[in-house]
């Protein structure tokens, strides 16, 4: 679930094309939302370069940022298409950011990939309950 992009559609006045994100607050969504999708999905971040980098070799951090980017755009988009743009973005700055601290061998790599996720995955849940309440 995209709860950034929720939000960010709903400050605009776009409503999602589906319902497929509830707008009661449950423990089990949040729980979901803000620790498991960033953890599920760093490692998917991490499978996907290892495929990547073994199939590409000698590319820059830039086109496996662009590439992880997209699909994971591409895979949040199947739920509701205006979420491909917004996750993309975030994806992109996630990959990069954790390429490049990767590349300088600096420790806590994966934590450099999952707590700005789910920092952003907590600000987007809190923003939606927020703005129902309004």
């Amino acid at each position: 679930m995209s709860y950034a992009a929720l939000a960010f559609g709903r400050h605009f006045g776009i409503q999602a094309s589906t319902a497929s994100a509830t707008e009661e607050f449950s423990y089990a969504a949040f729980f979901g939302i803000v620790f498991f999708a960033p953890i599920a999905e760093s490692l998917m971040i991490r499978a996907c370069y290892g495929i990547l980098s073994s199939v590409w070799r000698e590319r820059q951090n830039f086109e496996y940022a662009i590439a992880i980017a997209t699909l994971a755009g591409l895979l949040h988009s199947l739920v509701t298409p205006m979420w491909f743009f917004p996750v993309f973005w975030s994806f992109f700055v996630f990959v990069l950011s954790w390429l490049r601290w990767r590349q300088e061998g600096g420790k806590y790599q994966s934590l450099v990939l999952m707590a700005p996720h789910a920092v952003q995955n907590l600000l987007a849940f809190l923003m939606v309950f927020v703005m129902n309440d309004l």
